[in-house]
């Protein structure tokens, strides 16, 4: 089971957003942990392409490639790949701005993490892409970009209470000071980080600041999260907005949750060794946050999402509509498996025996062969023999399958939709007259698959899919035409941002040189018992002659 790259809750397979937290889980991250568990075809397993989400917290702070990548491809050959998704539109603002109440489960872990990240320069890496503002123009994109390659970073003598009131952003009356800027950006910069922890340090050279490093021709990452974070203050604030002038207030469960943060930071705090939930929060934030701001942060969030969430259940489509809207992009769908087969999904089981020896070229032989298919008809056989029940195939399934995808949960694969796995097994799995329980062998270029039909579902794959796709693009269509109705106006010169990942960089700065030093030290060792062998030798030789 994969969890959330936010709050660690554990997700179905097929969930991209997290029912705890709210937000839109990594697909990368999910494509990393899933890569295993679908019983694809080499060929075309091999074409897929690995995408980052188009957005996140900050909606412009993307990443196009992955390095792991490589490790993915590296495990191809032995296991199974699933299939690449339809592409991604840009995700509705309510699927993330709940976060807030997320983000306080992974700060520690990261600002933590970051002490042990060892340098790699940024040129060494897949440069980060950088995604314009979907219902912008180029206008209010450079609007909004800070100008010219200048550093927003503040000390914390610099932080006085008139340089806190600054305004950075306004909307609809509201505005985001330096006092709010504090959650905005560093919740950007924290998401990002747990989205792409397992090769951060392809991304960020750790021994520098933000405002020291490029995000891309014009702008540091500094400026990048800054632009982020007055992006998703905007959204929110719109939608805030919005729900005042529809009378929306939070349901008594929602208050009950932030009533509750302040004792859920205090447990986190006592959790990482610090003193109570305002010194994590000015750990995390900077020095001038308060417990009563994060609420009220916490609380704008949340509203948000919710009123977002109330907007998105309020809309509704034809059949013909979803049936419409699939054939507008059947190319694309096309491209990523996704067919218009009007077959619901089903739950399957399988043991997989792969044969044991390969040839000269890499095929498995004749004999590896059959003794897989026969290993394959005993187990089946065995099976048969005794109680013959799911249960008993799914011990089975842990005790002999190969497939690492699957042989820890009873070679269970939920939901598999038509075209999903390779042929000879989809075709069995969709055969009209399968029936619960039913069994066979079937074979594929992977080895023998001991088949077990579960059951089949009611939903159809391409028209949920297609039906999901569009409910998001109309999403974003509300997100852009609340915050066309509420514009932001932004002062950015009047950003100042306290480094919080000082002492981080300062440890990585101090590892990186206490591994050079031992480096250097080693490799004068290794010298300087050359040198002396060389020396024996010498004398060796002399004394010979």
């Amino acid at each position: 089971m994969k969890k959330c790259d936010h709050c660690g809750a554990e997700l179905q397979q097929d969930q991209t957003v997290c029912p705890a937290c709210g937000q839109t889980v990594c697909e990368e991250t999910a494509a990393e942990e899933t890569a295993a568990e679908t019983t694809e075809a080499p060929a075309e397993a091999a074409e897929a392409e690995d995408t980052a989400p188009e957005q996140g917290e900050a909606e412009n702070v993307t990443c196009e490639e992955a390095p792991a990548q490589e490790e993915a491809a590296a495990s191809a050959e032995q296991t199974p790949e699933a299939p690449a998704e339809p592409e991604k539109k840009k995700p509705p603002v309510w699927m993330w701005v709940v976060g807030a109440l997320a983000v306080i489960a992974i700060v520690a872990a990261i600002l933590i993490a970051g002490k042990k990240d060892t340098a790699q320069s940024p040129a060494d890496a897949q440069e980060p892409a950088v995604t314009e503002t979907e219902g912008e123009s180029e206008e209010t994109a450079e609007e909004q970009t800070p100008s010219d390659l200048v550093s927003y970073t503040a000390t914390e003598e610099q932080l006085t209470d008139d340089v806190l009131a600054l305004p950075i952003a306004t909307c609809g009356g509201q505005v985001m000071t330096n006092r709010e800027l504090a959650f905005y950006y560093w919740q950007q910069y924290y998401t990002f980080a747990s989205n792409y922890s397992s090769y951060l340090s392809y991304l960020l050279d750790q021994t520098k600041g933000l405002d020291e490093q490029m995000y891309n021709e014009t702008e540091t990452w500094q400026q990048a999260l800054l632009t982020g974070a007055a992006d998703m203050f905007h959204s929110i604030t719109a939608l805030n907005l919005e729900a005042d002038a529809a009378g929306f207030e939070l349901s008594a469960e929602d208050q009950a949750e932030l009533d509750a943060l302040p004792e859920n930071l205090n447990a986190t705090a006592s959790y990482y060794g610090m003193e109570d939930g305002t010194a994590y929060l000015q750990a995390s934030f900077g020095p001038t946050a308060t417990l009563e701001d994060y609420v009220a942060f916490a609380r704008s969030n949340l509203r948000a999402s919710r009123y977002m969430q109330k907007l998105v259940d309020e809309l509704s489509f034809t059949d013909q509509e979803i049936s419409d809207y699939y054939d507008e992009n059947a190319e694309t769908y096309a491209e990523n498996r996704v067919t218009k087969v009007d077959k619901p999904m089903v739950d399957v089981r399988h043991i997989l025996i792969i044969p044991a020896e390969q040839d000269e070229n890499g095929e498995y032989t004749e004999q590896a062969w059959q003794e897989a298919e026969q290993k394959a008809e005993a187990l089946l056989n065995e099976w048969k023999a005794g109680e013959a029940t799911e249960a008993s195939f799914a011990a089975l399934a842990n005790e002999n399958s190969e497939d690492p995808g699957s042989n820890t949960n009873g070679g269970l694969y939920e939901d598999v939709y038509p075209g999903q796995m390779v042929d000879a097994f989809d075709a069995w799995c969709f055969d009209d007259a399968r029936q619960p329980g039913d069994t066979g062998i079937v074979k594929t270029d992977y080895g023998y698959h001991i088949m077990y039909f579960v059951d089949r579902g009611e939903e159809v794959f391409w028209f949920e899919t297609a039906k999901g796709d569009l409910l998001s693009e109309k999403s974003v269509e509300i997100e852009d035409a609340l915050r066309e109705k509420y514009p932001m106006e932004t002062t950015f010169e009047n950003a100042a941002i306290y480094d919080v990942l000082k002492e981080s960089r300062e440890a990585a700065i101090a590892e990186q040189q206490a591994e050079a030093q031992a480096s250097e030290e080693a490799s004068g060792e290794a010298s300087e018992e050359t040198s002396s062998e060389t020396e024996t030798d010498a004398a060796q030789q002399s004394t010979n002659n």
